[in-house]
């Protein structure tokens, strides 16, 4: 298994052989310096602010909501052979209050209180894709804002390859939501990694995944449905895992992967559009040990009204032991 470059110029001649501009670093001294990728459109650490108040493209600007469930008891029953099982309710939306997301402020204000996606709306795709590709921008410029050069590294020369399943956690692989975050939990706290979980959780019945390095940064899995010998089957969602900087972020002298999360699903007319996106802080307190996550930004990857304080959870888990 290759997980480390001999040089770090050979990194630089990668990105420019696939099409990438150079990576950026910040210019301050240290064994281990702030580094971030050129994904994210920035020349210098200096300009975080900035960046974080400039509006979306117009075409790019979308609009989230918040709305209450009321139910009215009608009179008809659940089940007719069961009264005990009480009567149907309907439910009407109300208190439906909407907001404009132009720039990286409104976003982390209005997500913070609760904001969504509006299923109902015509434009639900477009909304779900502009807030996943601007969640995982903006919240990576507001951890990057607190990064520090490293004292100690053991992921500097992390690269991805066809095995970073055996060391990616599952927390960041799969995506999770408060229902489920325990299991995550136990084994981010206990480094186990995403093949080794999979295993584990479907026993026998494995999904079928088709894995692709798409360069040393980006690792792409797809779920393949109705795979058999004689049809090859087709995508019913992908994970795509990217890493998008480097430093020390969480102030414990040790150097951080931050690596933005995403989950593409099938739409109704058969495109795939990113549904859900997660940026964490991983790190390692070895080399070559599983990463294990020690902090959490923007909202829940699975549901992106929070109903658990997750952060705090997966800080306390990602502790080194």
């Amino acid at each position: 298994m290759r997980r480390k470059l001999t040089l770090l110029i050979t990194t630089v001649v990668v990105a420019l052989c696939l099409g990438h501009s150079a990576p950026a670093w910040s210019a301050e001294a240290a064994p281990y310096p702030v580094w971030w990728s050129p994904e994210l459109g920035l020349e210098s650490l200096d300009l975080i602010d900035s960046k974080l108040q400039e509006d979306f493209p117009r075409g790019q600007q979308f609009h989230l909501m918040k709305d209450e469930l009321k139910g009215t008891k009608t009179d008809t029953l659940l089940d007719q052979a069961h009264p005990e099982y009480g009567y149907i309710y309907d439910y009407e939306r109300v208190n439906i209050e909407e907001r404009w997301i132009e720039d990286c402020r409104s976003l982390f204000e209005w997500t913070g209180k609760g904001f969504d996606v509006d299923q109902d709306d015509r434009y639900w795709v477009h909304a779900h894709n502009m807030r996943a590709i601007y969640s995982a921008r903006c919240y990576a410029l507001s951890a990057l804002k607190q990064a520090k050069p490293a004292n100690t590294s053991y992921v500097r020369d992390f690269v991805f390859d066809q095995d970073a399943m055996s060391y990616i956690p599952p927390m960041i692989g799969m995506g999770w939501s408060c229902r489920g975050l325990h299991e995550f939990l136990e084994a981010n706290r206990h480094g186990v990694s995403w093949s080794d979980f999979l295993s584990e959780f479907f026993g026998d019945k494995l999904p079928v995944y088709d894995r692709t390095v798409v360069d040393e940064t980006t690792f792409l899995v797809e779920e393949i449905l109705g795979r058999s010998p004689s049809y090859s089957g087709w995508v019913d969602h992908e994970f795509r895992t990217e890493i998008y900087g480097r430093g020390d972020i969480n102030g414990d002298g040790l150097d951080d992967l931050l690596i933005r999360w995403q989950e593409r699903n099938l739409a109704g007319n058969g495109d795939l559009f990113t549904r859900f996106t997660a940026l964490y802080v991983a790190t390692r307190y070895e080399r070559d040990g599983v990463l294990r996550v020690v902090d959490f930004f923007g909202p829940l990857p699975k549901n992106s009204v929070g109903r658990c304080v997750a952060r705090k959870y997966i800080v306390e888990s990602g502790r080194s032991q």
